[in-house]
């Protein structure tokens, strides 16, 4: 039965989760669990918009609402990642050079895509320096959707340089240079692999059925030459940058979870999909449900 409801795209579906989200926020919030920023929610909301936008216009799914309620359901097991932090503003921007990678399938203004979607990590890399690592997915998008020549890989990196080099400018200017040195290459990189101990049972679960998913429907698109297979592969890409920048993480807080909200949310809705017995569906899609009550009740 739950399968069958979300199993389908309509303004009902986009509303019941919606309310989901709000319900896990507004419990958040009176629970002290996270402070109310109106900036925050508002950002959360345009990720959420994007997210749906993204997943429909690229079809990274079938006509239903799996991802989109994944997600949100996801982000109820991290109360962290619905936190004002630099990771949101992050994620925000990461969603958009994704939407750009997608699009590249179209030649249709490949120069501007590539250009901004270098401009975008370019801003991403000054808030956040680990999520430099997401020009790979930006360079492979070319690579898989047109042809990676020199001309459009001197776009991308000037397309990065652009940011730095204005922010540069602002602190040359204001006589701080040692400032804009340090907030380049500031340390905050950790190679202890240590996650808070009441997320490793769920960050364990998750990469399991994303895994799984993985393999199932990798042996059922990797033979066909479309551009789903080159979506496909950038989404597990997606997945494997974003948990290396997790791992990568010195402060984790949960909030960095984030990362691997997006890719885990398409992936295991691909996998739902795959299921012939609507039975296994609604398990699943019921275990979804289940772990953000078992992370903050029980």
């Amino acid at each position: 039965m739950i399968a069958n409801f979300f199993g389908k795209s309509k303004p009902i579906n986009i509303i019941a989760v919606i309310s989901i989200f709000l319900f896990y926020y507004l419990f958040f919030v009176f629970t002290d669990r996270i402070v109310f920023e109106p900036l925050g929610i508002l950002n959360i909301f345009i990720i959420l918009g994007i997210t749906n936008i993204i997943t429909i216009k690229y079809s990274l799914t079938h006509y239903n609402s799996y991802a989109f309620l994944i997600f949100v359901l996801l982000m109820g097991v991290f109360p962290e990642t619905f936190s004002l932090t630099s990771t949101l503003y992050t994620n925000l921007i990461l969603l958009f050079v994704l939407r750009r990678s997608f699009s590249l399938k179209l030649k249709k203004n490949l120069f501007k895509k590539v250009f901004d979607s270098g401009i975008l990590i370019g801003v991403s890399f000054i808030i956040e320096p680990l999520s430099i690592f997401f020009i790979i997915i930006s360079l492979t998008a070319i690579y898989l959707h047109q042809q990676l020549t020199l001309r459009l890989l001197l776009i991308s990196i000037v397309g990065f340089l652009i940011p730095l080099f204005l922010c540069f400018t602002y602190y040359f200017w204001f006589d701080k240079i040692n400032d804009f040195y340090q907030l380049i290459w500031r340390d905050n990189i950790g190679l202890d692999f240590v996650f808070p101990q009441e997320n490793k049972i769920f960050i364990l679960l998750i990469v399991v059925f994303v895994l799984t998913s993985i393999l199932i429907k990798t042996s059922k698109v990797i033979s066909i030459n479309d551009s789903f297979r080159n979506n496909w592969l950038l989404l597990i890409l997606n997945f494997v940058i974003s948990f290396s920048i997790i791992l990568l993480t010195e402060n984790k807080n949960g909030s960095e979870l984030f990362y691997i909200i997006f890719p885990s949310a398409i992936i295991i809705a691909n996998g739902i999909e795959l299921c012939s017995k609507k039975w296994i569906s609604n398990t699943i899609i019921l275990f979804f449900f289940m772990l953000p009550i078992v992370a903050n009740f029980l």
